[in-house]
């Protein structure tokens, strides 16, 4: 076993897990054992964290090769044995996944397909141990003996149930919004969307899965999902697309069914700026709907730049930060149904922000990309074709006769863009959001946009603790059943958020990662018939106990019968 440090994406935040390597085949692979979570945090509680995270995998690595702990590591296994740990926090789960009132769905469904097998066992099993221990079908069959809920399923049953998931998904989706609605008065006057996508180990493709443009920089097809969150953070529906659909494409069709699907009469849709093209803006203007979408304050319009960098009516928050807000009309673009290209006027709300931070980091990246382009000024010729965009975007180069000075062909001398450097250098720091509601005010305006970090933590949540990606299922349709076990852990994982924050100081710092690493924690080991001892006992856990009103299990020890008894309570 070994510490491994993983950077994260788009973040200069590390994440320290114990992995251990295992052999399938000939291959040798590495899966993570325990999640310790972001470094910059345990450094700040302990400097010498890492020596001792060492020290300790070291000692659980000869402990595991002497055989003294061979269960508790390796539990590839279906059957719980008196030295496996057995998780109860599956419970607490099961609990919210049944207020879900599912069955009512599961019933008519059951109707009409006559499966035989227990539908909503196995979807159950599959989004608590997308929690519990997330992994591959296959794996989470094998490790069903985890758990401490009993569930009466085969490893055949997993996968026929992805396809009846599928086909019933908008069904499903439409029970849980009413029940959300109900429930926690939901309002979807303000959605956000946002897309992204996931990889597959596997170079195969398919109608669903193709090669395109990967955020995790993968070389692999990927498959692309669109989501909507509510002001809540709980999720409303998803759409999958075809890797190579750009994500701009993905807006129009996705607000089709959420609009038809969830009877959305009228909403302002909440985006980043990949979102924000003149097509999408005509489609939802002409829709009767609203947005809020960031924007690139370079390649704007001399006269919008000029209103952004105009000293005037700039509200100053402290010394790093100021806005102003003004309406101003443009000439948008967007394609017709038959791709033509039209104009339209348009007149939007525009708040232009101005960071003294993010002014520095920018100065800093681009002194930095200047250093870097000193070696190409003295070594012209390891420019290659694909280095000139980019990062190189600074370089300009002409073509000339060292002995004339006529432009040839010959030679090639390059020289840094100052004029470029000028322009950018103005814009530094400046960024601005664009919406259609006019009569809006700022303050509001930043506070809704501001609601756009929960989609992005929801993708992280997906793909990090959830461990979405990499997909291990092949078929389109296992995939989107895939995706969907993913939603639910996501819907179940925000309600437990939820039920939390009542019992903490507001303010306090409550992470998915933490939550769902205190429920894989919530184990219990038999370590004499019928006699438990309880693995281990912290404050979260103790408070993901208090929300469900039954008691907490206060006692380092425990008879099966006492814990049976506390957990049919829950």
């Amino acid at each position: 076993m070994q510490i491994k440090i993983v950077n994260a994406q788009n973040s200069d935040r590390k994440r320290v897990y114990l992995v251990e390597a295992y052999r399938i085949g000939k291959k040798v692979k590495q899966r993570i054992v325990k999640k310790y979570g972001n470094l910059l945090d345990l450094q700040k509680d302990d400097p010498d964290i890492l020596i001792k995270l060492k020290d300790e995998a070291k000692r659980l690595t000869k402990e595991k090769k002497d055989n003294i702990i061979p269960m508790i590591l390796d539990l590839n296994t279906s059957n719980a044995s008196s030295s496996n740990p057995i998780n109860i926090g599956c419970v607490y789960l099961s609990s919210l996944f049944d207020s879900l009132s599912l069955d009512s769905v599961i019933n008519t469904i059951d109707a009409e397909e006559r499966y035989q097998y227990d539908f909503y066992d196995v979807l159950k099993f599959l989004v608590i141990m997308r929690i519990i221990d997330p992994g591959s079908k296959k794996r989470s069959y094998e490790r069903r003996g985890r758990l401490f809920l009993d569930f009466d399923l085969s490893q055949d049953d997993l996968y026929r149930s992805l396809t009846v998931m599928e086909r019933y998904r908008h069904r499903f989706i439409r029970h849980l919004d009413r029940h959300m609605t109900a429930s926690y008065g939901r309002d979807k006057t303000l959605v956000y969307y946002d897309v992204t996508n996931y990889y597959f180990e596997s170079n195969r493709t398919s109608e669903l899965r193709k090669v395109g443009p990967s955020k995790d920089h993968s070389q692999h097809p990927i498959v692309s999902m669109g989501l909507y969150i509510d002001n809540n953070n709980y999720p409303i529906t998803y759409d999958l697309f075809e890797g190579n659909v750009h994500d701009s494409k993905t807006l129009i069709p996705s607000f089709e069914n959420i609009r038809e699907e969830l009877g959305i009469e009228k909403c302002i849709v909440v985006a980043d700026k990949g979102l924000n093209s003149g097509t999408n803006i005509k489609y939802l203007l002409d829709s009767g709907h609203g947005y809020i979408f960031s924007s690139k304050i370079r390649g704007q319009s001399g006269p919008l730049i000029e209103r952004a960098l105009d000293p005037e009516n700039y509200h100053v928050i402290d010394k790093n930060f100021k806005y102003k807000r003004f309406q101003f009309t443009r000439k948008a673009k967007y394609k017709d149904e038959q791709g033509k290209d039209h104009t339209f006027d348009l007149t939007e709300n525009m708040i232009v922000f101005h960071s003294a931070n993010y002014d520095r980091k920018a100065k800093h990246e681009r002194e930095q990309l200047l250093e870097k382009l000193q070696y190409y000024l003295e070594n012209p010729d390891r420019l290659k074709q694909r280095t000139k965009q980019g990062k190189l975007k600074y370089l300009k180069q002409k073509e000339y006769d060292p002995k004339t000075g006529e432009i040839i062909e010959s030679k090639v001398a390059l020289d840094i863009d100052q004029d470029k450097i000028e322009k950018d250098e103005r814009l530094d720091g400046y960024y601005l959001i664009a919406t259609s509601e006019l009569d809006m005010k700022g303050e509001e305006i930043i506070e809704r946009y501001r609601g756009l970090w929960a989609i992005e933590q929801s993708f992280r949540i997906i793909k990090n603790e959830l461990e979405g990606r990499p997909i291990h299922v092949s078929t389109d349709d296992h995939i989107r059943g895939h995706f969907f076990t993913c939603f639910m852990a996501l819907m179940i994982e925000r309600m437990l958020e939820h039920r939390l924050s009542s019992v903490f100081e507001p303010g306090t710092a409550l992470s998915a990662e933490k939550v769902q690493e205190a429920l894989q924690d919530m184990n219990v080991l038999m370590i004499e018939k019928d006699i438990y001892k309880i693995m281990k006992y912290s404050n979260l856990q103790k408070k993901i106990q208090e929300v469900f009103e039954h008691g907490v299990i206060d006692k380092e020890y425990i008879r099966k019968e006492h814990l049976i008894q506390h957990l049919k309570k829950v």
